[in-house]
């Protein structure tokens, strides 16, 4: 069983002050679980903005489709090869946002059965992207689980594998 937990954070150039940002800092990194039915996989998607003061996420949660070899979630791609989830990051301007990077795809995890890993990266969108003035920010954090059986607190209950970042200066 798959768990992919997606927490976005969006911020706008105002939010960059040090008393907002120390708002914007406070979205948690981990979070509990959704409940899972037995054998299902799924993507938690919490999205935190200044809207809302960064207190009360949107939530969406949603299956995986088991017929499905692929897993695509903003710049990364989730599959299974011989008994191991494996996570493959690429850069894209319009996923990630700038500035720019190394474009290559390249796994950047690989799990067992019953461990878990995290990626985080940061970037800059330009206002043509989405309903803001200016640019804005986007921070996302993914904690992936491959486990045997379903635990809620399969993030807080012990490290992750690996821990994969592309954050970057986002002058």
């Amino acid at each position: 069983m798959i768990l992919v937990q997606q927490i976005e954070t969006v911020w706008s150039k105002e939010f960059r002050t040090p008393y907002n940002a120390t708002i914007r800092n406070s979205v948690p990194n981990i979070l509990e679980a959704p409940p899972m039915a037995e054998n299902k996989s799924l993507h938690q998607l919490l999205q935190f903005d200044e809207k809302s003061n960064f207190q009360m996420p949107k939530l969406s949660i949603q299956p995986l489709n088991k017929n499905k070899r692929n897993h695509f979630f903003e710049a990364i791609r989730v599959y299974t090869e011989k008994n191991q989830l494996k996570i493959i990051y690429t850069y894209s301007p319009e996923k990630v946002g700038a500035p720019e990077r190394k474009v290559f795809p390249k796994q950047v995890l690989c799990l067992n059965k019953g461990e878990w890993g995290k990626i985080i990266y940061i970037g800059r969108y330009s206002r043509s992207f989405a309903a803001y003035t200016d640019w804005f920010y986007r921070k996302q954090i993914f904690n992936i689980a491959y486990m045997e059986k379903f635990n809620k607190l399969v993030f807080s209950d012990s490290e992750p594998k690996r821990v994969f970042q592309d954050i970057v200066d986002l002058r």
